[in-house]
């Protein structure tokens, strides 16, 4: 699979304009205050919003519409309709990313909400893709938006095939000034635990044509 083809003409402030102002976010007061709803419908709207989101952005994706601009705001939009439904949000430190790009960028995994977002914190800076499994790439609906970002898939079934996979291809898009997202455990977690990640972040990070670069 090609790297995506990201839109090269996007002013990428455009995407997210305060994080590029500030190089840091925080969920407005006026977004979550006040806020009585019944039990279940935040849930139920976040859902609901997100399917709305995915569904547009894959329709882009197959008319071949679908470049770094689009993805961002796909994540950035999501990352509202979080706050609408009650969640705050709070960034810090994205100058690291900023001024260290292509990088490695190795994240705990707690659910699919950090899967649908965390690339808007680094799309305004430059582009970025993921390391997935591989069946992602089968998803009804989800496969369109999943394969237009040209992730680097791993099989789950061979730890050699998904080592060689990672660093080869991953090296491939670093090289070619695309940052890489990975999420080091075998299962979702709740709780943040170093010690339960794997090394293939480490890996890809030894490898990276400039080994300083490497975001945890």
């Amino acid at each position: 699979m090609d790297a995506m083809k990201f839109s090269g003409t996007a002013k990428r402030e455009g995407i997210w304009p305060e994080l590029v102002r500030d190089c840091r976010y925080s969920t407005p007061e006026s977004s979550t205050a006040g806020r009585r709803q019944t039990q279940g419908f935040p849930t139920l709207a976040y859902h609901c919003g997100v399917s709305r989101v995915i569904h547009c952005v894959a329709k882009l994706a197959v008319a071949g519409k679908f470049g770094s601009t689009e993805f961002g705001l796909c994540c950035r939009d999501i990352l509202h309709l979080a706050e609408r439904c009650g969640a705050r949000i709070t960034l810090e430190g994205l100058e690291h990313i900023k001024n260290n790009l292509p990088a490695v960028i190795v994240s705990n995994h707690m659910g699919s909400f950090e899967t649908l977002v965390i690339a808007g914190f680094v799309l305004p800076f430059g582009d970025v893709t993921f390391v997935l499994k591989e069946s992602l790439t089968r998803y009804p609906v989800m496969r369109h938006l999943i394969r237009g970002i040209a992730p680097v898939t791993v099989g789950r079934s061979s730890p050699r095939d998904d080592l060689k996979a990672v660093l080869t291809t991953g090296v491939e898009r670093l090289a070619s000034g695309i940052s890489i997202v990975i999420f080091p455990q075998a299962t979702r977690s709740v709780v943040f635990a170093m010690s339960k990640f794997n090394s293939l972040g480490v890996k890809l990070a030894a490898m990276h044509p400039d080994r300083r670069k490497a975001v945890l």
